[in-house]
């Protein structure tokens, strides 16, 4: 404003005709009507350019918000004299939750600052619009304390120009201070998490995506808050409501002390956690845990999936390949992976031999919004799963090459189809759904093949190769597999040959063993033949 004052007049009028300029005089003539000295606004009072400045305004802006007489939210949109209460209200909302929990008098104003109503007697609407409990919008964060998961729940659709905002945004109403990192993208959502964990014991911050049966397997901390949507109405649990329904053995439960329970960390080797897990029968790698968090309507606490790889467990969504056995929950120490250390991107190149298609040819790949080029597949956080769909329209035949990134590992697999389907972009949506699923599971029988790769000696070059054969023919589909020096990509070579006879069932198998057991069958049928 001081600047103001020296402008010249036309650069200065040019100012005034400006929407945020003539915000800012208006809310200092509401404030002058409401008898009140002073107007605070984050356009000019804090000086953006100092990142120690900046850093202080965020941490400290809902105890401002708090302490504040009043807040006037101004919906620069609305021309009604009535608040909007259609289903596209939530546009009017896209302020920080801070501005609508914190201050205890919050007046709304529409395009020409006439009065809407304020908090209290809009409670009913912004309740509906917000899923923030109407309690909680009266009497604030200290009435009822909500549980972790619920209060992400409400910034699920929450919309800002910079994604670090989703997690700065949040600060205040979990009581936290973080620095601010403006470029740091995401991994703002992934600190906040853990600053939050350093600080509470609450397990519903792990129960996100808890109504899922599909998603990216992996961190058990979520990407960003529109994870938490479906834990608007999670509770937290007490220790002894927590044990009483945990069906652990006697023995297990008394031996369980509270402090392991409630008690956690973040280390350098993950979040270590007790907690009580079954084990699924036929898949040793898959557990069931359960969390002291429940839903308001039901006191079973709810449980989530987790797949154990090497030391740690990652989050897991997708089938399980067999139903759990009624037996009791076992305490136990586990460490959840809280960073993947997950490429952005991971690549395929593909070698398909035209000299060996024997009537085969690519077709297409879903879903669409994958990134082709050429020969090389890209998948990305967004695609972390392809199909590839290859057609003999002659034979009536195809067959689908599925490629994944689960857990950090690359993986693929096939699909070969008896017959080509009428529709074979739909068959291959369902393929994907299907892989997608079940990705976890592929990933971890890939990294077996390779484990076992380096366990054997190596002779010629070092890859995998699958043999698949190919119903009502005599042909058999080759892929072999090869991780490249360069980083983050691997390549894959696909034949099609005649089938040598042995149909077994088709598993990934060292390339060296594989090419030295072919060159022994032509050596010895070179033999026969000149007997």
């Amino acid at each position: 404003m001081e600047e103001l004052m020296v402008t010249s007049n036309p650069a200065r009028e040019e100012i005034r005709s400006r929407s945020g300029y003539r915000k800012i005089v208006q809310s200092c003539r509401q404030a002058r009507c409401d008898q009140l000295e002073w107007v605070w606004a984050d356009t000019c009072c804090i000086n953006k350019e100092s990142s120690t400045e900046l850093s202080e305004a965020i941490n400290s802006m809902f105890r401002w918000y708090k302490n504040s007489d009043r807040c006037y939210a101004y919906l620069h949109d609305v021309e009604d004299v009535t608040f909007p209460v259609h289903a596209d209200g939530t546009k009017y909302l896209e302020w920080t939750l801070q501005e609508l929990i914190a201050p205890t008098a919050v007046l709304f104003f529409n395009e020409q600052w006439k009065l809407l109503g304020d908090k209290k007697s809009l409670t009913s609407v912004l309740t509906e619009i917000t899923r923030i409990p109407s309690h909680i919008l009266i009497y604030g964060l200290e009435s009822d304390r909500p549980s972790i998961g619920q209060i992400m729940s409400w910034a699920a659709d929450r919309k800002t120009t910079r994604v670090e905002d989703r997690a700065y945004s949040l600060l205040g109403l979990f009581d936290v201070q973080m620095a601010m990192l403006y470029g740091e993208g995401k991994n703002a959502f992934l600190r906040l998490q853990l600053q939050i964990i350093q600080m509470s014991n609450d397990h519903s911050i792990f129960a996100w995506g808890h109504s899922k049966t599909t998603g990216r397997s992996g961190s058990v901390l979520a990407d960003d808050p529109s994870f938490f949507r479906d834990c608007h109405d999670v509770t937290t649990m007490e220790y002894d409501e927590f044990i009483a329904t945990v069906q652990t053995s006697t023995e297990d439960a008394q031996s369980v002390h509270p402090g392991q329970v409630w008690t956690y960390s973040v280390t350098n080797a993950g979040i270590q956690i007790w907690l009580p897990i079954r084990r699924y029968p036929d898949t040793p790698w898959l557990v069931k845990a359960r969390l002291a968090c429940c839903r308001s309507n039901d006191l079973s606490p709810l449980t989530i999936n987790l797949a154990s790889f090497k030391s740690n467990f990652y989050r897991y969504f997708g089938d399980s390949v067999s139903a759990l056995r009624d037996e009791a929950f076992e305490f136990q120490q586990l460490y959840l992976t809280s960073r993947t250390h997950l490429k952005n991107e991971f690549m395929f190149k593909f070698d398909f031999r035209s000299d060996c298609s024997r009537g085969f040819a690519f077709h297409s790949v879903f879903p669409r919004t994958v990134a082709m080029t050429e020969n090389t597949l890209t998948l990305s956080s967004a695609d972390d799963c392809a199909v590839l769909l290859y057609v003999d329209t002659a034979a009536q035949a195809c067959f689908f090459v599925v490629v994944g990134y689960c857990f950090g590992l690359d993986w693929a697999h096939e699909v070969i189809c008896e017959k080509l389907p009428q529709e074979p972009e739909q068959y291959a949506r369902r393929v994907y759904e299907c892989m997608v699923k079940a990705s976890s599971d592929y990933a971890i029988r890939m990294a077996g093949a390779w484990r076992s790769l380096s366990a054997e000696p190596r002779h010629g070059e070092i890859g995998l190769v699958k043999h698949t054969h190919i119903p009502r023919s005599i042909r058999s589909l080759r892929m072999t597999y090869r991780r490249l020096l360069q980083p983050i990509c691997s390549s894959i070579t696909i034949d099609i040959a005649q089938c040598a006879g042995c149909c077994a069932q088709p598993v990934w198998k060292p390339l060296s063993s594989v090419n030295t057991f072919i060159r022994s069958c032509i050596y010895c049928s070179l033999i026969f033949s000149l007997l």
